[in-house]
């Protein structure tokens, strides 16, 4: 029963991190590139990081959108298979 326990959680950080990784790599690449432009061409608008940014993980979300809720639901049905059992 213990290590069920540890093996739900450890599968539930796992989707966890699938879930959030993607749109933060992407922010943070495009982030440093928007900045390395910026300071190249020593345009210093604040506005322009964070409607990069913001576009970037809406398309990061919605091509990885698919993978992360299938595997949301397998863990989900997974779970609900071990709750009848119990």
């Amino acid at each position: 029963m213990g290590s069920d326990i540890f093996s739900i959680v450890g599968e539930a950080i796992n989707i966890f991190l699938l879930m959030c990784l993607p749109p933060l790599v992407a922010a943070l690449i495009m982030g440093l590139i928007v900045s390395i432009i910026q300071t190249v061409t020593q345009i210093q608008d604040a506005g322009l990081p964070t409607l990069v940014k913001l576009v970037t993980i809406i398309a990061v979300m919605l091509f990885s959108l698919p993978p992360i809720f299938s595997g949301l639901t397998a863990f989900t049905q997974k779970l609900f298979q071990l709750i009848a059992v119990i």
